[in-house]
């Protein structure tokens, strides 16, 4: 292949790869998700990963009570810098996320036009930022990409994967939002009470990771079945 495929850089006039297309109606042009999207939520869940060990190993150091108060808040003051690199891990996975998703979505308006889609490919991406909606409705908007790319309603054992998916980062956001609520104050919370309390968000929290890089590697498998489907939907139309 003379060329790398990169599905979020501006496409050529006249691709030469039998994987890129352009629509006939708008003329714009597409490309599968790349590997950068993959890559991303495998960074992701190499740092939740770390992430679990550390607050494993600070459970550890409570349960023996191997530090003074004072010394675990110093502690929790040295940590923050990690949780600054996750979430800056996270943001950029799901930018990347968004993309793939806007990107898969566009392809199939060009592998099949007349499928009668509920879910545009912009909103793809915007139902992640409605409240409460937020819970259900990216969900369906991916079961739509992924059963219009398969062409079919009835996936098979593609519906417990997205089911698995989605039901993993929804419990992973809210054992996140459980951990963050559990969080001492140091300036309200000493002694005996701050240790228990951190023990408790420290264990919602690895619980969070956990569900999230179980999201992060199912994701994985759908992003490559989706572009395989796609990939060769489009060589069949081509």
């Amino acid at each position: 292949m003379s060329e790398s495929l990169d599905p979020f850089a501006p496409p050529t006039a006249e691709p030469q790869d039998p994987r890129a297309w352009q629509d006939a109606d708008t003329g714009a042009s597409f490309l599968p998700p790349r590997r950068a999207v993959v890559a991303a939520l495998w960074v992701f869940s190499v740092v939740c990963v770390l992430k679990m060990l550390g607050l494993a190993n600070q459970i550890r150091v409570i349960g023996d009570r191997s530090v003074t108060f004072e010394e675990l808040v110093m502690s929790d003051n040295i940590t923050g810098p990690l949780d600054g690199v996750y979430l800056v891990v996270l943001l950029v996975t799901l930018v990347l996320w968004g993309m793939w998703a806007h990107r898969a979505a566009s392809n199939l308006r060009a592998i099949r036009p007349g499928w009668g889609y509920e879910f545009t490919p912009a909103a793809h991406v915007w139902w992640y930022f409605v409240p409460f909606a937020n819970l259900v409705k990216p969900y369906h908007a991916m079961r739509e990409l992924v059963f219009a790319t398969l062409g079919s309603m009835d996936p098979g054992p593609r519906t417990q994967t997205l089911g698995a998916w989605w039901g993993a980062w929804v419990t992973g956001n809210i054992l996140g939002n459980v951990a963050n609520r559990l969080m001492p104050d140091s300036t309200r919370v000493t002694g005996e009470a701050y240790f228990d309390r951190l023990t408790w968000a420290s264990l919602a929290d690895m619980a969070s990771s956990a569900a999230l890089v179980v999201a992060a590697l199912v994701a994985v498998r759908i992003i490559r079945d989706v572009n395989a489907h796609q990939v060769m939907r489009r060589t069949r139309v081509a």
